[in-house]
């Protein structure tokens, strides 16, 4: 780990010559210009003969990304050489891509209801200040969707 962090070895040295992977995966680390700090967080986790896992703390940066978590560093072993297995700990939690995808969502979502309230609201000519405050809220837009409604039917 020491060899990545401190650009000591080359990432294609140091990622396991059998990795399916391994040109996408060192390409990453190659071209870019990175700052990169892995910490152990514990003790290595032996998981079969000659892989291990170690969970680390992580702090990759490129000019383009920045990413600081905390991930699992997988290793085999090659004769009598530990490789690292893959660099999926650089990948982006997919928790945390899931959660920006649904607060994306939730926003775009807030944001058209808001909208079309407000348009509900200016076109059946209810769009006053006590209503505009209320749009704010999600919590009264089912009254407010009724009273468009309403005054349509009448």
């Amino acid at each position: 780990m020491g060899d990545l962090t401190g650009h000591r070895r080359s990432p294609d040295l140091l990622l396991d010559p059998n990795s399916v992977n391994r040109n996408n995966e060192v390409d990453r680390l190659r071209d870019a210009s990175y700052v990169l700090s892995l910490t152990s967080e514990g003790n290595p986790q032996f998981t079969g003969p000659g892989t291990a896992n170690i969970p680390v703390r992580v702090r990759f940066k490129t000019a383009n990304e920045e990413l600081d978590t905390s991930s699992e560093a997988h290793f085999v072993l090659r004769g009598t050489t530990w490789y690292f297995s893959d660099f999926r700990f650089l990948a982006f939690p997919n928790a945390l891509i899931v959660v920006l995808v649904v607060g994306c969502l939730i926003g775009v979502f807030y944001a058209a209801s808001m909208l079309i309230l407000r348009s509900r609201l200016l076109r059946s000519g209810q769009l006053n200040f006590k209503t505009q405050t209320k749009l704010f809220v999600p919590f009264f837009w089912p009254s407010l969707f009724k009273s468009t409604q309403e005054r349509r039917a009448t």
